[in-house]
């Protein structure tokens, strides 16, 4: 208080009456005084009546002049329903000022009028432990907590016999007064709740209190306007849930929280505000608590603590599931929308039913359906849906609506929910029932309208229970108890541990240190699969092996949460389960623009003070980033490489783009073996303004895809304020993130929760890796599936080959094929072909039985390289075959031999025979092959054999093509000539079992090729070396890949 004495004259006066006009007994009156203008005699007057003849004296009382004194005056204690100050004097001619004035003493006892007429009753009728109506003025059983933070203590006071968490300047900081028994469990509390003044943060009922930093609190948070349930963890406030709703001030209200056991049942004048799951607390004390109050007052009347048994509390109720104001929101969307259209779906008032919200709204002629949209639930929870409802409005409204929902994260693990169809009736509301099911994200996509030219929806409902946070993905296979330990040495295949199948085996894996587990899987069956779940944000590597250590590829491996589900389909025999440590390679990247202040020196110090103890099998890259990004270090298990790296002083831009920084870092790591990891340490999202929500898009997508592990540390304030980015805040995000990527998240504004929250990811990221471990063997039908090899679009330019064709112009090639002659044919096709090559194919061409007839002794050695092998000449070939006029016999082995000679200089490529015949001149159709391998030369001999009519003669030309790795083609016209060509002229790949053996075979933008489900090596014939690439095959799948070339090379 500050008045001007100049304007206003002495003596000045102020009458107070008491809450509620209650009638109090005073006995002290305290003055807390400012730095100068002090009061110099003031007079207190009390009466019954306000009246002002009614009024005397309680006496006058010289005050102090000292600075931002206390002075606290005794008086003979007196009734009095009204209290009047009379400041007589001041020590300054300007001003007189009192920060603040006490008045401690008794109320004349009077029941507290509640807006609610029925007392909430807890979930069973349980034995007294606890009650406390602040009446005697004693407060020896409570104990005062006050935020080490703070820069002064509390003041807890009792105020006409409510408690009061009232201290003015309290600007962050809480404070919790507790009692009662750090063993209490399964408890009801009750008391009620008066706010003098709307300001403050989160003011409630403290339980689960096990000291400063563990315990629950539920309450109002009057600075938010809404009710909060929360748990204070080493790491902060973390809000387990909230809702928006208002508060009626200067009204006492009950509040009530029912504790047992995981259920936390919060309630709010009778009605249920929470009922959730959360079990990190199951006992402790009990006791009120606020914070931030600044120049708020609440009053806390009266506290009752019941003991209750968790089978009495009341059944669980549905719950609206996906509201904005209990803090739901689209997390994730395939591309950036032009209006966030989603968010008004579920904007809807949890106090107000009829307050709606703002409308869903598409006009379409600036959208087109489907729209689609993923929803993440309240704090990030997992819920049980049991229905979804809709508000309608008057007109243009939805036709068909689906769903679908996942635990794994905003982009993959989907599976059907329902599909809705609703009726065009206006203003109606409208719901359906689903089987229930447990989700952690909610994926929509409105399909169809009514109206050809808008669609209007007013809310969406999704009712039933929340379940427990989202901390860890829940795998499709929920890994049991673990029944068996994994025993030390087992470091070798002789010394591997027996893995029974069924059985829950747990393990650890430290760097260096290799697990084995022997298999026996002697019954019938063909397929195994094994459940590998790690704990924490490492995963464990591991390889199946046969007796002799031959590896074996798995036919599909799922990740679901922190389940991998590995299946491999085998014969019956002994096998070996190699469990190990991968490296971890980890980017650190930190914002180093001006908004970051002092928490630069810290990260530095923080990650100084790491390095000293550099844990094992960590390869460590630096990076930080302002409007650029910065490269600091290359990744090393060096500390003084990186201690070198941190204080680097490279300088950037003025700006700041979080998310190139933060994209960087993660392609720093994407193609790293081992664990990848990510840990971003920054304090802001920004980007380019026009292109946030690409960019927030693309950062879900690149994380998510290239599958690393994504950790951050928030520093600064303002996490929890709603940013562009669908409406979430910074927290919610990065939980979401790191949840859907194995990482973790903390916000840590000290410099101390800096320290702590990085030295807790350092420590997992060196930790053993802790894993159990399931084996499952059954027989299982196995079913084809298909794979087709493609080239990316113009990369088909660079698959240059060096080829000779090799064309049978014998004597029978005059035969005809309705009526057209084979030679004929020949031509054109081969016109045709030689047309369609690439330019930077080399090409030869080489004839036999051209020159000499059936009865000359040299049409045995008739053969002519008339076109060497270069680049392709595509006239010069043409005109050569258009000449040809067939003659003598078929020397196709010495032909082939010959042909052979021609790539010595080049020493690979692909011979492609064309003959409508087989040798004839008693050639060695087995001599080809040895003669290839003395020569040195990688060749292939292609056979298309055209018109080849006899069972025997097929077989000889499939003989010399196999022999070579080749392979033979039939073709009984035109067309199949020309088919069979163009596949020869393709790259050919193989898909080779576990075995080694080739079981099919396949040309590059080819047809599929059919092959039954599991695991291969696929390798493609590419020059000037084959490549390698393990597949899986899907039952009824099709698999596409397509081979580009990058950096010189086919991948």
């Amino acid at each position: 208080m500050s008045i001007n004495i100049q304007k206003n004259k002495l003596p000045l006066e102020a009458i107070y009456s008491f809450p509620l006009e209650r009638e109090v007994e005073i006995g002290s009156i305290g003055l807390q005084l400012v730095r100068n203008s002090f009061p110099g005699k003031v007079e207190f007057l009390v009466s019954e009546q306000n009246l002002e003849n009614t009024f005397h004296s309680l006496g006058t009382f010289d005050v102090k002049p000292e600075r931002e004194s206390y002075q606290e005056f005794k008086i003979k204690p007196v009734k009095a329903k009204y209290l009047k100050i009379r400041i007589l004097s001041s020590t300054s001619e300007k001003y007189v000022r009192i920060h603040e004035m006490f008045v401690y003493g008794y109320p004349k006892r009077s029941e507290i009028t509640t807006v609610s007429k029925e007392e909430s009753k807890p979930g069973g009728n349980g034995n007294l432990l606890f009650k406390e109506d602040f009446t005697s003025g004693n407060l020896s059983k409570w104990q005062v907590w006050d935020d080490p933070e703070a820069n002064m203590k509390s003041q807890w006071v009792i105020v006409l016999s409510e408690f009061s968490g009232i201290e003015n300047d309290m600007k962050s900081p809480a404070t919790i007064l507790v009692a009662g028994d750090k063993d209490w469990k399964n408890y009801s509390i009750q008391t009620n709740l008066y706010a003098v003044q709307g300001d403050g943060d989160l003011t409630g009922i403290v339980f689960g209190y096990r000291n400063g930093k563990n315990y629950y609190i539920a309450g109002y948070n009057f600075h938010k306007d809404r009710f909060e349930l929360a748990a204070r963890t080493p790491h902060g406030l973390e809000i387990l849930a909230f809702a928006k709703m208002g508060y009626l001030h200067k009204k006492w209200f009950p509040l009530q929280v029912d504790f047992a056991e995981n259920r936390i049942l919060f309630r709010f004048d009778g009605r249920v505000i929470f009922d959730i799951e959360d079990g990190r607390y199951v006992d402790g004390r009990v006791g009120f608590g606020t914070s931030a109050l600044d120049k708020g007052a609440i009053l806390l009347d009266k506290i009752k603590v019941i003991s209750l048994e968790p089978s009495t509390l009341p059944t669980e109720h549905l719950q609206d599931l996906l509201s904005s104001r209990r803090g739901a929101a689209v997390i994730y969307r395939v591309t950036p929308p032009k209006d966030d259209q989603f968010w008004e779906l579920i904007d809807h008032y949890l106090d107000e039913k009829e307050k709606m919200g703002n409308d869903y709204d598409l006009d379409f002629r600036k959208a087109t359906l489907p729209e689609e949209a993923v929803f993440y639930f309240p704090q990030g929870r997992f819920v049980e849906i049991h229905s979804i409802g809709f508000k309608l409005d008057g007109r243009y409204f939805p036709k068909e609506i689906k769903f679908w929902v996942s635990n794994q994260t905003p982009k993959s693990g989907f599976k059907p929910l329902t599909t809705i169809t609703l009726e065009p009736k206006a203003e109606s509301y409208q719901e359906f029932s689903v089987k229930p099911v447990k989700a952690k994200y909610l994926k929509i996509q409105v399909t169809q309208g009514h109206d050809p030219k808008y669609l209007y929806l007013d809310e969406m409902f999704v009712k039933g229970y929340f379940k427990e946070l989202g901390t860890k993905q829940s795998g499709e296979e929920t890994l049991g108890e673990v029944q068996l330990m994994e025993k030390e040495p087992n470091n070798s295949i002789p010394e591997a541990q027996l893995l029974p199948l069924d059985t829950y085996l747990g393990g650890e894996a430290a760097q260096k240190d290799v697990d084995y587990f022997k298999l026996f899987l002697k019954e019938p069956g063909n397929s195994l699969t094994l459940y590998l779940d790690n704990i924490g944000i490492l995963r464990p590597d591991y390889t199946l092996l046969t007796e002799d250590g031959i590896e074996i590829k798995p036919s599909e491996v799922v990740s679901v949460g922190s389940t991998m589900k590995i299946t491999y389909t085998l014969d019956p025999d002994d096998y070996y389960l190699k469990i190990v440590r991968p490296e971890t390679y980890l980017t650190i990247v930190y914002d180093d623009s001006g908004s970051m202040g002092k928490s630069v020196p810290i990260v530095k110090r923080v990650l100084e003070g790491y390095l000293d103890n550099l844990g094992e099998g960590l390869n460590i890259k630096l990076m930080k980033y302002t409007a650029e990004v910065f490269s600091l270090s290359d990744f090393t298990h060096n500390p003084a490489q990186l201690k070198q790296a941190i204080e680097k002083e490279v300088k950037g831009g003025g700006g700041t783009n979080t998310f190139l920084g933060l994209m960087e870092a993660i392609n720093s790591v994407r193609n790293k073996k081992g664990n990848r990891a990510v840990l971003a340490i920054f304090d802001e999202i920004d980007g380019e303004t026009n292109k946030y929500l690409q960019q927030y898009i693309e950062l879900w997508d690149s994380i998510l895809d290239a599958g690393i592990s994504f950790s951050t540390i928030g520093v600064q304030s303002g996490w929890d304020n709603k940013t562009n980015y669908f409406r979430n805040t910074r927290r919610q995000i990065f939980k979401e993130i790191a949840y859907a990527s194995r990482g973790q998240f903390y916000h840590s504004p000290s410099d101390k929760q800096v320290e702590q929250s990085a030295n807790t990811i350092f420590k997992q990221l060196t930790a053993p890796v802790e894993y159990r471990l399931k084996a499952e063997w059954k027989a299982k039908a196995r079913k084809p599936g298909f794979i087709q090899i493609l080239f990316e679009k113009g990369a088909e330019k660079e698959a240059t080959k060096n080829v000779e064709l090799i064309l049978d112009a014998s004597n029978s090639m005059w035969g005809q094929i309705s009526g057209e002659s084979k030679i004929s044919i020949a031509k054109k096709v081969l016109a045709q072909i030689i047309n369609g090559l690439p330019d930077e194919m080399n090409v030869g061409l080489r004839m036999y039985g051209h020159r000499y007839n059936l009865k000359d002794k040299r049409a045995c050695q008739d053969t002519e390289l008339v076109v060497p092998i270069g680049p392709v000449a595509k006239n010069q070939l043409i005109d050569t075959i258009n000449k040809i006029q067939p003659r003598g016999k078929t020397p196709l082995v010495y032909s082939t031999l010959q042909a052979a000679k021609d790539f010595e200089k080049i020493k690979n490529g692909s011979i492609i025979l064309i003959t409508d015949g087989i040798e004839s001149c008693n050639g060695d159709i087995n001599s080809i092959a040895p003669a290839l391998k003395e020569l040195g030369i990688d060749l292939k001999v292609h056979i298309v054999g055209f018109d080849i009519k006899e069972a025997e003669a097929r077989k000889q030309l499939e003989s010399i093509a196999s022999s070579t790795g080749g392979t033979y083609l039939d073709a009984k016209d035109s067309q199949e000539l020309l088919s069979s060509l163009e596949q020869t002229l393709q790259i050919e790949y193989e898909i080779i079992d576990e075995k080694g053996e080739v079981i099919a075979k396949g040309f590059v933008e080819g047809e599929p090729v059919r092959v039954m489900e599991g695991s291969y090596t696929l390798r493609l014939m590419l020059e000037p070396e084959p490549i390698e690439e393990s597949i899986t095959v899907k039952p009824g799948v099709k698999s596409s890949f397509i081979l580009t070339k990058e950096n010189k090379k086919w991948v």
